[in-house]
């Protein structure tokens, strides 16, 4: 009895887990898309345009990048000058190289 009970609460840890992971991935995406709207709505502001112009030909003429795009960037960024020992210590700490034990199918002859 006592057994089930610990599968039980296992179970109940494990879907709370759960919940709270989906939960969090869709605060991400509630505060992405927020910070979207406030960059079009910037970029709307700065070019003088209307408010129903598309936004994606104007960010390029600010050199501005789409917010998730933008932070694709900074993450592959700082993940580089980590490798590459251009961050401070406690950066390059959190990145680590790792080779894979399988060999690549194709080989250059």
């Amino acid at each position: 009895m006592k057994e089930t009970q610990q599968n039980n609460d296992d179970d109940n840890i494990t879907a709370t887990t759960t919940t709270t992971t989906a939960t969090t991935t869709t605060t991400i995406y509630i505060k992405i898309n927020r910070l979207q709207r406030i960059q079009n709505r910037t970029t709307h502001i700065l070019t003088d345009t209307r408010k129903y112009d598309h936004i994606t030909p104007i960010l390029p003429k600010l050199y501005w990048l789409p917010v998730r795009q933008r932070i694709h960037y900074k993450v592959m960024l700082i993940t580089y000058k980590s490798i590459h020992d251009m961050v401070p210590e406690y950066l390059c700490e959190r990145v680590s190289i790792r080779k894979s034990s399988r060999k690549l199918r194709y080989v250059i002859q």
